[in-house]
Formats: C-alpha cells, structure tokens, sequence
C-alpha cells in the first residue's frame, strides 16, 4: 500500500512547510483568469445545439400549418391560435439563441486580440462555427417559409375578391396583410356571399358525381375488356366444340340409317329362323317315320317288297322336297303324296 512520505522529504530537506509557494499562487491565480472551464464550454454549445434542434422542429410544424390554413376554405381559430404560439417560441427561442452565439462570438474576438492560441480557444471556434451555419441556415428557411406564406396568402385573397366581386384593391390587399385581418376578411367574404357559397358546394357535389360515373364507367370499360380476352382465348375451343357438335349430329344421322336397315336385317333374320325351326321339325318327322318303318312299327301285312317299295316312294318324297326351294316346283312334290299313298294302298291290296 502506498504511503505518504511528503513529511520526512520535508524534513530531510530541512524546509519547512510554509504553505505555498509564490509560483503555485501565481499559477493558481493565472488559472482563475482563464474563464469557464473545458466542461462548462460545452455543455453550453450542447445546449445551444439542443435549442436549435427545438426551433427546428417548431418551424416544421409552422410549415405544415400554414399549407393547412391555405388548403382550407373556412377560418379555423385553433390551427391560427397554435400557429402564432409556435412563432412566438420561435422568436423566443432565435432571441436566446442569437444572445448566446453573440457572447461566444465577443469572447473569440477576444482571444484573437489577445493572440491567445489555446486548445480551449480553438474548440470554441470550431463549435461556434457550426453552431452558427446550423441556426442560419434554418432561420433562412423559416423566413422563406414566412414569405411565401405571405404571398399565397395574398394570392388566395385576390382570387376571393374576383370570385365575390369586392371593391378591395391591391393597396387594400397589403394593407389587410400587413394588419393581420385576413381571416376577418375570409370570413365576411364568405358569411356575405352564401349563394357563391352554395353554388360551390352544388358543383363539388356534381363534380363527384361525375367522378363516380366515370368510375363506374371504367369499371365497366374493364369488364369488357376482360370478356374480349376472355372470348378470343376460348375462340378456338368454342371452334372444336361446334365441329364435334356438326360431327355428332352426322353420325346421329348416319346411326338412325344403320338402326333402321338392323332392324330390317332382324326381321328377315327371325323370318329365316322360323323357316329353318320348319324345316328342321319337318325333317326330324320324316326321319322318324323313317326309322319307324325300318323297325317294323308299322305294318300293313304285306312283303318286304311292299315295304322296299314304301320306303322308295317317301325317300322320293323327301329328296323332291328338300331340293326344290322354288314354289314352282313345291306343287308337283305336294302332289306326288297322294299318288304314293294311293300305290301303297294298291300294293297292300294285291299282297294275298
């Protein structure tokens, strides 16, 4: 731990403490005339810059009011009563400001007299410097501001009097500016001219009327136009479509043809069928009768031959039948039955 050894130099050295010395009082008193310290320097440009920062802001919310006020058609009390609050600490906030970048401006030109080229007296110079070029610039662009609301102001005015046809000039224009009654001027303007006032309304109202029909026609204008896109895309599946349509109507054409000829085909088919059924059961009779005589279930009590001869005349029968398919030669078949039974009963009778 380090200890405090001033005492024993002291006493080595054989001086005795007698306070301090004349070169420490007179650093000391040297010190004193300097002025406000580094950190004191400071803190007041911070504060400046702070104040500038304030006014900035202000002189943007006076801005915004302003192009209300202009936009606006009837005297709002509020937004002027705010506005002219803000100029006020504006002015307010300028002045303090203004004084303080004054006392640092003396105390610079006071160095320089005294050629003193300190650190302290360089920083001032630099911080003096910007802080002045910020709050120029913007007091510049408040005052800007102020004339051009001035003089929209006044060009608004001069349109109120063509508009109402007052007998107010250009002197009496400035005269009102320059007094302030601006808004005592818009309001008797518009509380004397109420059917100007009415007729501006009624055309406002036409005017958005209009507006909407025009919306509305556009609405439409696009809906057609969607259709268009709509139809010309589809224009060749539409195309298809109706050849298909044409196709199938052929083909229904061409298959009510087919259905009737089938049906035709059906008819002579079940006509053939029932003419072959016929036949075949005619057939199956005789080949019954067939094998009945050749088993001797019929007999007439005659000979073999008379039986061999039987049998030559159903086979003759038979054959004539079966291969004679046209009704010429059908008669001469039918016929020969009778004479074919009329010889077996002729043989039967000769038999003893």
């Amino acid at each position: 731990m380090v200890k405090n050894r001033l005492a024993e130099l002291q006493s080595r050295a054989k001086y005795p403490p007698e306070g301090d010395s004349e070169e420490m009082i007179a650093l000391k008193e040297k010190k004193k005339d300097k002025g406000p310290t580094y950190d004191e320097m400071c803190n007041t440009f911070s504060d400046i810059s702070l104040d500038i920062d304030k006014l900035k802001v202000l002189v943007t919310d006076i801005h915004k009011i302003q192009g209300t006020l202009l936009n606006s058609a009837r005297k709002d009390d509020d937004l002027e009563s705010s506005m002219n609050t803000k100029m006020t600490e504006v002015k307010r906030l300028g002045n303090s400001i203004r004084k303080a970048l004054e006392a640092h401006k003396a105390t610079i030109s006071e160095e320089e007299e005294g050629k003193t080229d300190t650190m302290m007296s360089r920083m001032r110079k630099t911080l003096f410097t910007a802080q002045a070029k910020r709050f120029y610039d913007l007091w510049t662009t408040y005052n800007a501001q102020q004339v051009e609301f001035r003089d929209k102001n006044k060009t608004l005015l001069v349109r109120r009097c063509k508009i109402v046809n007052s007998g107010y000039d250009d002197e009496a224009i400035e005269t009102m500016l320059d007094e302030g009654k601006t808004g005592v001027f818009a309001t008797a303007i518009l509380d004397q001219e109420k059917l100007a006032r009415r007729q501006l309304i009624e055309l406002q109202d036409r005017h958005d009327e209009f507006m909407k029909l025009e919306a509305s026609i556009r609405e439409v204008r696009d809906m057609f136009m969607d259709i268009a896109n709509l139809v010309s895309t589809q224009g060749e599946t539409l195309d298809n479509i109706y050849s298909h349509v044409m196709s199938a109507e052929t083909n229904v054409e061409s298959g009510k043809k087919h259905l009737s000829s089938a049906e035709d085909y059906a008819k002579k088919a079940r006509k053939k069928k029932f003419c072959l059924f016929s036949v075949g059961i005619f057939i199956v009779i005789i080949i019954a009768l067939i094998l009945l005589f050749e088993l001797g279930a019929f007999s007439w009590g005659g000979s073999s031959e008379t039986s061999t001869h039987t049998k030559e005349i159903i086979y003759i029968y038979v054959n004539q039948t079966t291969a004679a398919p046209d009704t010429t030669k059908e008669q001469p078949a039918l016929s020969t039955l009778p004479q074919a039974e009329e010889e077996v009963t002729n043989t039967t009778s000769l038999d003893p």
